[in-house]
């Protein structure tokens, strides 16, 4: 079991300017609605997931890795690095006055973009400013290309023909368009812009999130009649496109020769919908998408840097995250800690440690585990009294 906290790893970096020369680039993708079963690297046989496979082994593979069950609570808890209890008001809805990693990346020199699902300006319940435009960048972003940031899907879906909003503009709809195309391309156009500056992007994708409808690598495609004919069959299509997407900006990461300098975590903010059956080596597993079930609140998660090789790839399988980010600056971590207040824990130090195995028991609080803020032994033994092991191969 691990914390019910949020399903990532945060990365984080020193908040002085002049150390950014030493600091990686980060890539953040989150996937929507994808449980752990939908990966062929954690033992899913319903969908070929070729790249991320080979991500995974080249990386860091969570084993046990929890989200919160629904997407709005994962995305605020990631942002913000707070459990939701501190900060969740409702669905569809990030506060304003937060602080988000944007800003702290943003405020460390990087330049930052989000691309991809929003759904935080608070359009569910009408909340004042909902059609605030600028708000991705009140949260630390310079560039943004985004769905449903003041749009309801009602006015324009995500996928064929989409309603995208760039930096302050809606795009000119194109029935011939796929949004998780524009967003990729977004992505590697940032790249490409930014080959000489330290960058941070987060991906929060709309893929494999219903309606359940074909790719440009469906048959169906061709006839656009059927770009929105719903089926789960189209599931499978969707999951191997994020494999295709991920596939690209690796790509183009390695084309700008800043593969070795870039961390590239991807994560998922939720179980799979309900509705999807997948075949995995341990038998059949049904999404469970808004429960607080295995099926509903555990996500793949891999991190990989080829910058990192010698620190963290002897990590084969790490079996647990929870609110959490890793700190270049101890300074930074306390400042973050007491001024705003992050329920998070910093990895750093157990990443590149070299012991077979922690133990988080109620009976020897791990030293070596110990910071500034709320400790695995608390989060883990305190709060949910309960035993875990971690090993570390």
């Amino acid at each position: 079991m691990a914390s019910a906290g949020t399903l990532t790893l945060l990365n984080a970096c020193s908040s002085c300017k002049d150390q950014s020369e030493a600091l990686p680039n980060i890539i953040l993708i989150m996937a929507d609605d994808m449980g752990y079963e939908t990966t062929g690297f954690n033992g899913g046989l319903s969908y070929n997931t070729p790249v991320l496979d080979r991500l995974a082994s080249e990386g860091i593979r969570f084993t046990n890795c929890y989200s919160q069950p629904l997407s709005t609570p994962s995305r605020v808890k990631m942002m913000t690095g707070k459990y939701n209890f501190r900060n969740y008001e409702h669905f569809g809805y990030l506060n304003p006055e937060e602080y988000t990693f944007g800003n702290m990346m943003k405020n460390a020199g990087y330049n930052t973009c989000v691309v991809g699902k929003w759904q935080l300006n608070g359009l569910n319940r009408n909340n004042p400013g909902n059609q605030d435009v600028n708000r991705p960048y009140n949260f630390g972003f310079d560039e943004y290309c985004l769905w449903q940031l003041h749009h309801t899907p009602a006015e324009g879906e995500r996928y064929a023909n989409p309603l995208i909003t760039q930096n302050g503009e809606d795009l000119p709809r194109d029935k011939d368009a796929y949004g998780p195309d524009v967003f990729s391309n977004y992505i590697n156009d940032f790249i490409d812009r930014n080959v000489n500056e330290k960058f941070f992007i987060y991906y929060p994708m709309v893929l494999p999130h219903d309606p359940f409808v074909p790719t440009p690598l469906s048959e169906a495609w061709a006839d656009s009649t059927k770009r929105y004919q719903q089926d789960i069959m189209y599931f499978r299509d969707m999951i191997e496109y994020i494999d295709l997407i991920v596939g690209r900006i690796e790509a183009t990461l390695k084309e700008k020769g800043l593969w070795e300098n870039t961390l590239l975590i991807f994560v998922a903010d939720n179980g799979t919908s309900q509705r999807i059956l997948s075949r995995t080596i341990s038998g059949d597993v049904k999404g469970a998408k808004g429960l607080s079930v295995n099926g509903g609140n555990h996500v793949p998660m891999i991190a990989v840097d080829g910058l990192w090789t010698g620190n963290i790839n002897f990590i084969r399988t790490f079996p647990f995250t929870i609110p959490c980010w890793i700190l270049w600056n101890k300074r930074n971590w306390i400042y973050l800690h007491r001024k705003r207040k992050i329920s998070g824990t910093d990895l750093k130090k157990s990443f590149r440690k070299r012991k077979r195995n922690f133990h988080l028991n109620g009976m020897t609080k791990p030293l070596s585990l110990n910071i500034n803020a709320e400790s695995l032994y608390s989060i883990f033994c305190y709060r949910f009294n309960t035993a875990y092991q971690i090993n570390i191969n």
